[in-house]
């Protein structure tokens, strides 16, 4: 923590928030505590391998605070709690290095008077850790509250709605004579300027402690430019990149040999290390240091130009009206700064993510029950007016109209409700592809500022992603990558690089439709067998408590359980001919073989269903239909046909269903590549051939 040779000391002080959608308050607590804690929230203890030292923890709370925040378990129970919005931040986590040169009391008693001042007497409850596994880095984690409590020990509200007033105190109305308001904050602890703040603050702490103590060493929360030195500050290393070296060392003294950094990032703060003495060391001759210089392609002036030329960029090509839109909508999703690793990450979201798959599955349920309500139920209709299906099921005949007007009504509505979802998210994933190819367009521009027309870098760095961290490595840390290697031999850039460049395959389309079709198959035996449960007289007793809905529920979810087998069926087979077409291969492999090459699926695995990969009217041909004895659908084969003086489109089992989800489905990195139209002949579910178009 100190630089012995100048009195220089540093310091390592971390914020960070905990919101409730990714973090659990008790976990947390429970780690840095060595406590075990009862979550409420989801039922489950928590508890963590004991640290090799047993961490110093206590709970510091304000004045106003109920006797309960002193518990740790009780506090952070009631945070989650009152915090149940999916995105409430519930703690802010300070992650703060404390002075080797201190004794254990001395930190302890440094750190309890910062925490005093800065946190709890502005009303927040403080859980103090205090951990020492390492005798070279004693550090302490702090769980702060977000939220402040009334006089009277309750929590109170983050933010209050107030009437907005002129300049001359009068309230203002809007356009329906209501008064405008305005959300206002209850505390300032959201303030950005308070991280600044509090790491002044710090290191205001340490240097009085430093000279009670008669410690030569002198703090400051500025960075070195700012303190208008020479010297670089090294890289912080990962948890796993400091054992590798510790471990690494220690093998060196064992061994009696030299130590030598072998990670990237220690070779790194090596030549920082050696740059930093040489500077320090008056008496060396300048061109020494200018070579170290050289070796860290380290360049004093080259990072502000750089960050200046990135902000100049949006005043030289103002933004459109489009743009300045989709940067909004971008931002407010990412919750940050938008930059081309912003865009990129969030437009695989939006492209590949959870909307997606939901629309995904969205569309096939919508296709299914589209099959069973205008293929089956019109079918009896036509049949017998739904007489045999009602007595099937246990319905009385009347009902059977009333029970199909209930089935096109959800239709409809799921139907609504998956155009307005897939609007939305293709709207998104516009504006994510525009701030895309703006930002790709800048980044370009800044590469070039900083490497020229270097062919060695244009050509090893094409990629805008690649461009991306090239820039940011240099802005953040002035080393300008060697250009004489391709990134994927630099193990810190192609990281960053690959996890930008990911991008979903039509391979992965086969694995996520295989995967759906295994699903659905067992749907239907699951369905199937409550269906058989519920026709065995003999077990009549009891099956209430093992079977979740009627007879005909267990029919209607068998049904679109079948019906979503033979969609996914049909639609990885397209995706087999798009690959095969693309690549221009030709082979007679069955469509078995070619899930377990496309997919990475093995054989021992998908023989266990091999119907499903078979004819379509084979497939469902080993499970037994358990409503066969009573009844058997009378499957309607028009494709336009007129139930109650109301006419309706149909479409053959996957027809359009196909088209429709293939639209749903990305498409790699090359985002102009669509589908082409193209025939294809498949049977249906009783042999008979049909045509449709993907």
């Amino acid at each position: 923590m100190a630089t012995a040779s100048t009195g220089e000391g540093y310091f390592m002080f971390r914020v960070e928030i905990k919101n409730r959608r990714d973090h659990s308050a008790i976990a947390g607590a429970a780690y840095v505590s060595d406590q075990k804690l009862f979550s409420e929230r989801d039922g489950r203890t928590r508890s963590y391998r004991p640290h090799s030292v047993a961490p110093v923890s206590y709970i510091m709370t304000p004045k106003n605070a109920p006797d309960w925040a002193s518990d740790r378990e009780r506090l952070w129970n009631e945070v989650e709690k009152v915090e149940v919005h999916e995105k409430a931040q519930m703690q802010r986590l300070f992650l703060i290095a404390l002075p080797v040169e201190l004794s254990e009391e001395k930190q302890q008693e440094l750190l309890t008077k910062y925490v005093q001042e800065n946190f709890v007497n502005k009303g927040m409850v403080a859980d103090v850790n205090i951990h020492r596994d390492h005798s070279h880095n004693p550090h302490a984690h702090i769980y702060c509250t977000m939220r402040p409590f009334d006089d009277q020990g309750n929590w109170a509200p983050k933010s209050v709605r107030k009437k907005v007033k002129d300049q001359d105190g009068n309230i203002v109305l809007k356009e329906n004579g209501k008064p405008k308001t305005m959300s206002v904050k209850t505390s300032d602890w959201d303030n950005r300027s308070n991280v600044l703040m509090w790491r002044k603050n710090w290191a205001n702490e340490l240097n009085l402690m430093m000279e009670k103590e008669n410690i030569n060493l002198k703090f400051s929360s500025s960075s070195f430019e700012d303190q208008g030195k020479e010297i670089v500050a090294e890289r912080r290393m990962s948890r796993e990149n400091f054992y590798l070296e510790f471990k690494a060392a220690e093998a060196a003294k064992t061994e009696g040999k030299e130590y030598k950094p072998f990670t990237d990032i220690g070779k790194l703060n090596q030549k920082i290390k050696e740059y930093n003495q040489l500077t320090a060391e008056t008496n060396k001759k300048e061109e020494t240091v200018s070579k170290m210089m050289d070796d860290l392609n380290y360049r004093k002036l080259g990072q502000p130009l750089t960050k200046e030329f990135l902000q100049n960029y949006d005043r030289v090509n103002p933004l459109t009206d489009e743009e300045r839109e989709a940067y909004r909508a971008i931002k407010k999703r990412a919750k940050t700064t938008v930059d081309l690793g912003v865009a990129k990450l969030a437009y695989n979201e939006l492209k590949y993510g959870p909307w997606h798959d939901r629309i995904v599955k969205m569309t096939l349920n919508k296709e299914a029950e589209g099959y069973y309500m205008n293929r089956l139920l019109r079918g009896e209709f036509e049949h017998d007016k739904g007489k045999g299906f009602a007595n099937a099921v246990g319905m009385r005949p009347d009902e059977y109209n009333s029970y199909v007007k209930q089935k096109i009504q959800e239709y409809n509505s799921s139907k609504t409700k998956l155009e307005g979802e897939v609007g939305s998210r293709l709207k998104l994933v516009g504006q994510a592809e525009l701030v895309l190819d703006r930002e790709s367009k800048k980044y370009d521009a800044t590469f070039k500022q900083i490497y020229g027309s270097n062919p060695e870098m244009l050509a090893n760095f094409a990629s805008p992603e690649s461009k991306f961290v090239a820039v940011e490595e240099f802005i953040k840390y002035g080393q300008k990558i060697n250009p004489a290697k391709d990134y994927s031999e630099q193990v810190s850039i192609a990281k960053q690089v690959s996890l930008l460049e990911e991008d979903r395959s039509v391979y992965d389309d086969v694995k996520q439709f295989n995967s759906l079709m295994i699903k659905e198959l067992g749907n239907y035996r699951y369905f199937n067998k409550n269906i058989s449960l519920l026709l065995d007289e003999k077990q009549k007793a009891g099956i209430a408590d093992r079977v979740q809905g009627s007879l005909r529920d267990q029919v209607e979810q068998r049904e679109y359980a079948r019906e979503k087998v033979y969609l996914c069926k049909e639609i990885v087979e397209a995706l087999i001919d798009e690959i095969e077409s693309e690549d221009g291969i030709e082979d007679n492999l069955s469509l078995i073989e070619n899930v377990q090459i496309y997919a990475g699926v093995s054989m021992d695995k998908l023989v266990k269903n091999e119907n499903l990969y078979g004819p379509n009217e084979k497939v469902f041909t080993k499970e037994k239909d358990s409503l066969e004895d009573k009844f058997r659908f009378k499957v309607k084969e028009k494709e336009e046909i007129e139930f109650n003086n109301e006419q309706k489109e149909t479409t053959t089992q996957g027809g359009q269903a196909l088209g429709s989800l293939l639209d749903q489905i990305g498409r790699g990195a090359d985002e102009k590549k669509y589908y082409k139209t193209k025939k294809k002949r498949r049977k249906g579910h009783g042999g008979k051939e049909e045509e449709f178009e993907i």
